[in-house]
């Protein structure tokens, strides 16, 4: 592992760590609990990341296959119900908030299923394929998001922010793997997108979580801007 990894790496574990200290510190967990599900499973998968560079266990081959793209996987579905409990959030006090979930979920789960072909996990076509398609998904639902946040003029800073986040993450995650797709020689960009645009991620995360606060009334039809902490 080159150097420039190994910093990028360790500046993504603190971002990681910072951002599930400002849920704790703040007791954001019962606010964000799909948000906080997915960054404690990321921090189990950091730990365990770490645990193999630093050759103390070691896992190859079809096996290590196996584990890798059940990670990647658990990761998209995680990071879908992170988007998805965001448009609810967003649709808070409209009519069919519960049909358009349903619609969006649906038209998420097919665009993540198109085009993957014959099932095979370990396969690395197969599973690069539907790691990109669970990344479009996941893009499609932070563009609902967006709009829906425009459409009822949310004024809620922090889930701004926080979709914010969660778009880069999505983005980075639908061009980094496409890039890994195209060609091997692609393969260091992709990975680099992957890397750059979770790191932007956390970042923007920790910002969000540590300067702003819940307004007070989420039910309000007025809702005030929220200021930094």
């Amino acid at each position: 592992m080159s150097p420039l990894w190994q910093i990028t790496g360790f500046l993504s574990s603190a971002l990681l760590l910072l951002a599930v200290w400002q849920l704790q510190r703040r007791s954001y967990f019962r606010a964000y609990p799909f948000l906080a599900l997915f960054l404690l499973a990321q921090v189990v998968i950091t730990v365990a990341q770490w645990g193999q560079l630093m050759a103390i266990y070691s896992v190859s081959g079809a096996r290590y296959r196996v584990i890798y793209w059940t990670t990647e996987f658990s990761t998209e579905v995680l990071l879908m119900m992170v988007m998805v409990s965001f448009i609810y959030r967003a649709l808070e006090g409209t009519e069919h908030r519960g049909r358009t979930l349903a619609l969006v979920l649906v038209a998420s789960g097919l665009a993540a299923l198109l085009g993957t072909g014959q099932a095979t996990i370990g396969g690395n076509r197969w599973s690069s394929l539907l790691a990109r398609n669970l990344s479009f998904g996941s893009a499609l639902l932070n563009v609902l998001l967006w709009r829906a946040l425009l459409k009822y003029r949310r004024t809620d800073v922090q889930l701004l922010l926080l979709s914010l986040g969660a778009g880069f993450w999505t983005t980075g995650r639908a061009i980094g793997q496409s890039l890994r797709l195209i060609s091997p020689t692609s393969m260091p960009v992709g990975n680099a997108v992957l890397v750059l645009t979770e790191m932007l991620s956390l970042l923007v995360w920790f910002w969000a979580l540590s300067q702003f606060q819940l307004p007070a009334s989420r039910t309000s039809t007025n809702e005030q801007p929220t200021t930094p902490a």
